[in-house]
């Protein structure tokens, strides 16, 4: 029985790294939206949907709301050094050329 809940300790940790994830990821806007989520790692949308409600995170769904209320809480924490980085391979790629429009520079 040991093993069992050992095991059951270890999915959960496991679990919880996930969430944690999915928040610095959301905090460092490489994801809005549970569509990014579940293209991005592959889980389902069932799953993905159970890890915001959990980890309290705000990721947008197909129908443009968001999955819990958005709070002070829960809200976005942007990392100012993150974002200057983001604008700035944003503006290599727009001059060289590799990404004209804002869907192509998305999709980068």
């Amino acid at each position: 029985m040991k093993e069992l809940s050992n095991l059951a300790i270890s999915s959960n940790e496991k679990r919880e790294q996930r969430i944690m994830l999915l928040r610095a990821k959301y905090n460092d806007e490489k994801y809005n939206t549970v569509e990014d989520v579940v293209n991005d790692t592959g889980y389902t949308d069932k799953t993905v949907r159970k890890w915001a409600i959990d980890g309290n995170i705000p990721l947008i769904d197909t129908n443009n709301q968001t999955i819990v209320p958005i709070t002070f809480e829960n809200k976005r924490v942007i990392n100012m050094h993150k974002r200057q980085e983001h604008i700035n391979q944003l503006r290599k790629l727009f001059y060289s050329k590799q990404a004209i429009t804002s869907k192509s520079c998305a999709k980068k």
